[in-house]
């Protein structure tokens, strides 16, 4: 598709590789934090930094077209959502996209450690204060 020529792209995990395939003229930049489960061979028009959105991400301000991120809810607590939000936005350039692609909140067939996560008196103590989602999400529930 020649009109996604040119067209740089911030995607986390191995999402990239399927974009870089289905958009073999674009430049595709994936970022995760662990290189180690990306599949091989990477299509060549996708590369990949290994980096964290909580300690900020290598790439000047304005770098990216269009920019993705998903199933990270349960890996940001809620007081780092708006810097990761900030992030997101510095690295895409005016007029770019930023997607956030996250699970929905109903789950079908729950064994009992999903159930527990969904549960807020059995809450893993190991959170920041039992909380790992934005405010409005379900599991949120009962929390500003």
């Amino acid at each position: 598709m020649t009109h996604y020529k040119g067209i740089r792209s911030l995607p986390y995990g191995i999402w990239p590789s399927d974009m870089a395939t289905l958009f073999p003229d674009a430049h595709i930049l994936g970022v995760d934090v662990a290189l180690s489960s990306l599949p091989h061979p990477l299509p060549t028009s996708c590369l990949f930094s290994q980096a964290n959105i909580l300690q900020s991400l290598p790439f000047p301000d304005r770098q990216f077209d269009f920019t993705h991120q998903r199933l990270l809810v349960a890996a940001i607590s809620t007081a780092q959502w708006p810097a990761v939000v900030h992030e997101l936005v510095r690295v895409t350039r005016p007029g770019g996209w930023i997607e956030l692609l996250e699970i929905g909140d109903t789950i079908q067939h729950a064994g009992p450690a999903t159930t527990r996560l969904d549960d807020p008196d059995q809450q893993d103590p190991g959170l920041p204060d039992g909380d790992s989602a934005p405010p409005g999400h379900p599991a949120a529930r009962g929390r500003l």
